[in-house]
């Protein structure tokens, strides 16, 4: 054996001295070569801790200046120190339990901090470790640095052993002692920082053990330069306000343990990325965040050893591929989601657990090159993604969703899909051989389940079809299919169902594909969930036995047929031509038929199939020539379960159901009266009629047939207009129905026409006054000049001119005798035909506004009675009045006509010689004031003097003399003697 020393190897605390005392220097040996280390020394009975003179160990926690933290070794026995430790003492061992805080500037050598103890360089402190022999400093516990410098003097080394922990707490640079120090594969690193605090730190070409970022407060971000590879041989542990930047760091990230993230693994640049090896499990806690971001340069994969744990979301950047590479099934659980934007590689078996969603990027695959298992999701990020099974992926479990389109490539022929999770779409390439177990759902539309290769779908289980827009099926031979989607699913070839065929949402379209039930197959449906096309079924068929060929809508039994087996195929997509009848929408093809002449039939159909049938009037219908000739069967109908009976002669290879047509017959016709020039709806009464029917004949010359309603069974509603000149006389009506035909003579006679009744909807004026012309317009239909006249009602007398046959207009005076008032107002159509129209109080007589325009005489006197003519316009007895002001007295008045009013009036003396105005008024209804200003002048009169009585005059005296006479007034007279 070649033995070589190992003075660079730091032994653990326990293994530094062994139970005797050693009479010569230890050496340990490292065999070349190999991993096995051997530690010797040439020791003496006795003794139990191999000290010597000069070394320290603790007492007690307390700071490392105090002697009463220490004690030595004085070549015999521990006794207590009088000086403290330094780089000139012995060993130095902090032992289990105890702190020790350096407060104040050290240098210090062959120090041991056993585990279970812990160092702390305080805040602030510079400290210095001295070489020595061998390594200089060995943490088994704790090494807490918050020192402001640590200086390493010469090749001095540090070394942290498996259980030790190194803690560094500085802003102090770390990246020298790092150099020279000595981390086995389960010691602990640990930056320490918070929101006052970023340690230094190095991560270029570096190899840690197990490696922490922890925050005692607030957060902070670790940046990660360089392009060494960085080896993390233990655990990674990112802890909650800790960001880990790499952005900037381009080396390889090896982690041979455990990742945990709780904190942020990011950064965001322009440079590349290395490897990033996970060979443990990987873990983002809840609040952990992956956000790294990187564009340009070479982007490394993320490569996963082991399970993936992510209860947070876990989105890796473009660029970025995931590779699944582990040497056992990994496990991928993110309840959060996973998003792989630049997709992924599988090269050893995963599972995705149940909760989890994977999300492939957009134009990005998934590649498996070893078998999955899917509890979860697997989606893509749009219609490009996609998940390729190829290489040595043999198995398919998927007991989850898997929304990508999932392609089998042909590089392994034979591969299984199994569980009863959902699928997108399949593809299974050419050359590629795939077998089906279990129970599978396909959502995605047009064909979800795309076959180039070759399928086999094994006994019992079910595929189905559940997408939202109409599916292509697969042309398989299914063990059982099942139909789930609302806008239904078609066949694009050949499909057989071994077992069950189950329609419960949408019908299945066959065109003219063929869908075929095995020997054990059958069909479920219901409404309008079911086959619409060709459906087969081969049946063996024995005499006395009830055969209903899986359910397709048909039984049949026999007494006489010998055992053999016969094809059924049911049709449903079109309807047979059937003379005389409405067939419905399914049929059955029987082959052979030769021994069912003794043999009863049922045939089941649905109501959407009835193709304006009535079910009440179905009969079997049979043919032997392909459905060129049809012979009515007859049999019993059942509408509660939609299902006819026929037992008879069943020898035919072809049976549908169908409706025969009655023969129409005519009972009545009206109106029995049409006239010239009319169009009228002739309503005929009877039996039989259907659509479809066809007026051969409706009276003949002038007459034609504008169109044709069936009201109902019973009645027909037939439009015909007839010329002004069509002959007069009796017409016949012939009619013509799928069921037959019928004719009535003499059904209506064409005669003259006659006036219309005039229709009046409205007029204008609406009022009209006594005296005054009018004319008035009426709005209306049938008025016909010649024919239509207008009463107004007494005292109104007009002449009617028409327009046109909407539009009227009379020319009248009403009377001053009219009434006065609202009145009927009606439009008459003389006879043959005609009618009256009548619009009640539509129209109101009021009186008119008097007018007055002259006088004569224009004069009267004082005191004087006075013949008047008043001269103007409408005056009416009894209704006109005239005021000449105070004063004068009306003391007769006479209309002599609606222009001249005759008065006689009287002025008394009280009046003053004046003009008057003269005012005529008619009272209402309408009526009014009409006025003639300063009409009338009143004068004073002539006067007359019959006697004088007086004494003698004497000259040259008063006396009074009295005269007798007229027209005297007074202050207005002059006397003269």
């Amino acid at each position: 054996m070649n033995v070589q020393p190992a003075d660079s190897f730091a032994p653990r605390s326990s293994d530094h001295r062994s139970s005797f005392v050693a009479s010569s220097p230890a050496r340990s040996l490292v065999c070349a070569g190999c991993a096995v280390l051997l530690t010797f020394s040439i020791l003496k009975a006795d003794s139990k801790d191999l000290p010597a003179q000069g070394d320290f160990r603790s007492i007690r926690s307390g700071p490392w200046s105090s002697t009463q933290t220490w004690e030595r070794y004085d070549g015999g026995v521990w006794v207590a120190a009088n000086t403290c430790p330094d780089s000139s003492s012995g060993v130095i061992t902090v032992k289990a339990g105890h702190t020790v805080t350096v407060f104040s500037t050290l240098v210090y050598d062959q120090l041991v901090v056993d585990l279970g103890a812990q160092v702390t360089i305080a805040a602030g402190v510079t400290h210095t470790l001295s070489d020595g022999p061998g390594i200089d400093l060995t943490i088994d516990g704790t090494w807490l640095n918050q020192g402001s410098g640590w200086t390493i003097l010469g090749s001095a080394r540090w070394a942290v052993h498996d259980g030790g922990s190194y803690v560094h707490n500085t802003t102090a640079g770390i990246a020298t002692p790092l150099s020279k120090s000595i981390l086995s594969k389960l010691s602990t690193f640990t930056y320490r920082g918070g929101s006052s605090l970023v340690p230094a730190s190095t991560f270029s070409g570096r190899t840690y053990g197990h490696i922490r970022f922890e925050s005692t407060g607030g957060s902070f971000t670790l940046n990660a330069s360089g392009a060494g590879a960085l080896v993390i041989s233990g655990d990674l542990t990112i802890g909650s306000g800790v960001k880990w930047n790499t952005a900037g760091f381009s080396g390889n990230i090896t982690v041979l343990g455990a990742a945990s993230i709780a904190g942020e693994w990011g950064g965001t640049g322009s440079g590349g990325q290395g490897v990033h090896l996970f060979c443990g499990p990987f873990t983002l806690e809840a609040g952990g965040k992956y956000t790294l971001v990187t564009t340009g340069g070479l982007q490394g994969s993320l490569i996963f050893l082991s399970d993936v744990n992510c209860a947070s979301a876990f989105i890796v950047p473009a660029g970025r591929i995931i590779e699944f590479n582990g040497s056992i099934s990994q496990t991928i659980s993110a309840p959060e989601g996973m998003t792989l934007s630049n997709g992924a590689v599988s090269r050893c078996d995963i599972a995705i657990a149940s909760g989890t969603k994977v999300e492939i990027g957009s134009q990005k695959s998934l590649v498996l090159r070893k078998n999955l298992d899917c509890s979860g999701t697997i989606a893509g990020s749009d219609s490009t993604s996609v998940l390729i099974v190829s290489d040595s992926s043999r198995s398919f479990v998927n007991n989850g969703s898997v929304l990508v389109p999932v392609r089998f490539d042909s590089t392994v022929a034979d591969r299984r899909a199994t569980g009863e999770g959902t699928w997108n779409r399949i593809l299974v390439e050419s050359g590629s051989a795939l077998r089906v177990s279990g129970s599978h759902a396909f959502l995605g539309s047009g064909a979800p389940f795309d076959v180039l290769g070759t399928v086999v779908i094994e006994q019992g289980s079910v595929v189905t079809y559940r997408g939202r827009t109409c599916q292509d099926i697969s042309p398989q031979v299914y063990s059982n299919l099942t139909i789930e989607n609302p806008e239904g699913a078609r066949l694009v070839g050949i499909t057989t169902v071994d077992r069950r065929l189950s329609i419960t949402h949408g019908p299945i379209m066959t065109g003219s594909c063929l869908l075929e039930l095995g020997s054990g197959g059958s069909v479920e449906e219901s409404g309008a969930n079911y086959v619409i096309g060709n459906v087969t079924s081969v049946r063996p068929l024995r005499a006395g036995q009830i055969e209903d060929f899986g359910g397709i809508g048909i039984s049949i039994s026999s007494v006489s047929i010998a055992d053999e087996d016969v094809r059924v195929t049911r049709r449903t997509d079109t309807a047979w031509v059937i003379a005389r009848s409405r067939p419905i929408r399914r049929s059955f093809a029987i082959a052979p038929t030769a021994d069912l002449k003794n043999s009863t039939i049922s045939f089941r159909f649905a109501p959407s199939e009835l193709n304006g049938a009535s079910e009440h009037g179905l009969e079997l219908y049979g043919s032997s020539d392909s459905g060129s000739n049809w012979n009515r069967l007859g049999g019993n109908i059942d509408t509660a379960i939609h299902t006819l009976s026929y037992t008879g002669d069943c020898r035919y290879t072809l049976v549908t159901l169908a409706e025969p047509f009655q023969r129409p017959t005519i009972l009545s016709v009206s109106p029995n009266l049409v006239e010239q020039g009319s169009s009228v709806d002739l309503i005929i009464s009877g039996s039989g009629f259907t659509e479809g029917v066809t007026i051969l004949s409706a009276g003949g010359i002038g007459v034609k047939v504008n169109s044709i309603s069936v009201r109902s069974n019973i009645s027909l509603a037939v439009n015909i207009s007839v010329d002004a000149a069509a002959p007069l006389g009796v017409r016949d009506v012939y009619l013509e129905t799928p069921g037959g035909e019928a004719r009535e003579t003499s059904a209506f006679e064409i005669v003259k026409a006659r006036n219309p009744v005039p229709q009046v909807y409205s007029l204008a004026p609406s009022t009209g006054a006594r005296l005054e012309p009018l004319a008035l317009t009426f709005h209306g239909t049938g008025f016909i000049e010649g024919v239509t006249t207008v009463s107004l009602g007494d005292g109104i007398e007009g002449t009617a001119c028409v327009l046109d046959q909407t539009l009227l207009v009379v020319n009248a005076t009403i009377d001053e005798t009219a009434s006065l008032g609202p009145r009927n107002v009606s439009i008459i159509n003389a006879a043959p035909g005609g009618g009256v129209a009548t619009l009640v109080d539509a129209f109101f007589v009021v009186n008119p506004i008097p007018e007055i325009t002259s006088l004569s005489p224009r004069k009267a006197a004082r005191g004087d009675c006075t013949e008047i003519s008043i001269s103007g316009a409408n005056f009416i007895s009894g209704v006109t009045s005239l005021d000449f002001g105070n004063g004068i007295v009306l003391e007769s008045l006479q209309v002599v006509s609606p222009g001249l009013i005759k008065a006689r009036i009287r002025i008394e003396y009280s009046v003053s010689r004046c003009t008057r105005s003269v005012v005529a008024a008619n009272e209402s209804p309408g009526g009014g004031r009409g006025t003639l200003m300063e009409g009338l002048t009143v004068t004073d009169p002539a006067p007359r003097v019959l006697s004088v009585s007086a004494p003698t005059l004497v000259r040259g005296t008063r006396c009074s003399v009295d005269l007798t006479g007229s027209g005297f007034v007074p202050n207005g007279m002059l006397l003269s003697l």
